[in-house]
């Protein structure tokens, strides 16, 4: 990982948890140039449950 990477990451993660939101929510709209469809919002809102959640667990465990 490079230390711009990191450097981004680390802003990220320093970031209220509303704003973290808004950042992912942004990401997973960008186009990647794929051939294939993008997400709904439905399942957008399903991957970002799951992330938050992954996330939530990580944070109680310290």
């Amino acid at each position: 990982m490079t230390n711009a990477v990191r450097q981004l990451i680390d802003s990220f993660e320093a970031l209220p948890e509303q704003e973290k939101q808004e950042v992912l929510a942004r990401l997973l709209r960008h186009p990647t140039g794929s051939p294939y469809a993008s997400p709904s919002d439905d399942e957008l809102t399903h991957i970002a449950d799951v992330v938050f959640q992954e996330y939530d667990h990580d944070e109680a465990r310290g």
